[in-house]
């Protein structure tokens, strides 16, 4: 079973991210977005914090296909304009890190994705 199937996420989480995604979101929106997304958490008292992430196009991670932002808040990530990449991927996002990474590489192309900078 994949990590965090099972997993209860809080209604503040999902609800804030559903007052700020972004239905069709374009190029750059995410940067807009994720500080409306981390501040709205922050004033709820969530510990949250704007991380961009990376999408790798080669194992060594050296050529890069895009570089995105989404908030992180405990082990789960936030993200509401994904869509921009592919329009099969949920409005609101929200999973636990590494199943956000691997999804997000699967549903971009990339070769993997990580958070930038990477290490």
């Amino acid at each position: 079973m994949p990590d965090g199937a099972n997993r209860i996420v809080d209604p503040e989480l999902s609800e804030t991210l559903a007052r700020y995604a972004l239905e069709a979101p374009r190029d750059g929106d995410c940067l807009h977005t994720v500080a409306k997304v981390t501040n709205a958490l922050i004033e709820k008292g969530f510990q949250a914090h704007a991380i961009p992430v990376a999408g790798w196009i080669d194992l060594s991670s050296t050529m890069l296909g895009f570089l995105h932002h989404v908030t992180i808040c405990g082990d789960v990530i936030l993200d509401g304009t994904a869509r921009q990449f592919n329009t099969t991927l949920p409005t609101v996002w929200i999973a636990p890190t590494q199943q956000y990474l691997r999804d997000l590489a699967d549903k971009t192309g990339v070769h993997h994705a990580s958070f930038f900078p990477p290490g």
